[in-house]
């Protein structure tokens, strides 16, 4: 084989993964998240809850603002992007914003809901969070949360403290299961509730919320580097 051309063949070979290294950054600056790009796909694309106005490009419509803190805003984050913000004078008071649906029906994303005891579909939820440099220590949290007649149990939840966290860039916030729901759908579901909360003093942008089916290889196994013998 000719010298020219195995430096075509290399050739070609370094341009595959130029535009693969091109493609994977393009998509961790679309997404603003500082975590690894293939976090991104812990939700099943075909089966994504629609979420309406998920990245608040319509201020505040189809979300419902809740606690004892300043109400969320619409408003714009400091690169330009429509969001909803909050900003709070007073230590650590709760500002929520969350949007419910509906579960268990015809033509709902989830219709089929799980026989008792039995496991139902595993869900996960994700937001963008963007702390301005002055705030101080709380939290900002998001959780997913299974609506029935018993009334509202958290299946799934993730907690940010604001003290360590990085500030003036989005971060990406995903739901870890909690408890013995292992953040699933329930058999008496009837909604399914996203909800971030702040509580924190000082200014907070919130953008693009997804919902949907999760991977179950989303997650990091236990003792995955076999360190540990028998665990």
């Amino acid at each position: 084989m000719s010298t020219a051309h195995i430096n075509h063949r290399k050739g070609g070979k370094n341009l595959l993964a130029t535009l693969w290294i091109l493609g994977s950054v393009a998509l961790l600056l679309a997404v603003g998240s500082p975590v690894c790009p293939a976090s991104v796909f812990g939700i099943h694309a075909d089966r994504q809850q629609h979420l309406t106005n998920a990245e608040f490009r319509a201020g505040l419509s189809g979300w419902i603002t809740y606690g004892p803190g300043v109400n969320f805003e619409g408003g714009r984050a400091p690169d330009g992007r429509a969001s909803a913000v909050v900003q709070s004078l007073r230590g650590r008071q709760v500002s929520g914003i969350s949007q419910r649906f509906s579960v268990g029906r015809p033509g709902d994303t989830f219709a089929e809901l799980p026989q008792p005891g039995q496991p139902g579909q595993a869900l996960e939820g994700m937001v963008r969070v963007w702390l301005s440099s002055h705030v101080g220590a709380g939290e900002v949290r998001i959780l997913l949360k299974s609506h029935g007649p018993a009334g509202a149990m958290v299946i799934a939840k993730d907690t940010l403290p604001t003290a360590q966290a990085a500030k003036g860039r989005w971060i990406t916030l995903r739901t870890r299961p909690l408890g013995s729901s292992d953040g699933r759908l329930q058999w008496n579901s009837d909604e399914v509730e996203l909800a971030v909360e702040v509580a924190a003093p000082g200014r907070v942008w919130v953008d693009g919320a997804l919902c949907g089916a999760r991977y179950s290889a989303s997650f990091a196994l236990g003792n995955g580097s076999f360190e540990q013998r028998g665990s």
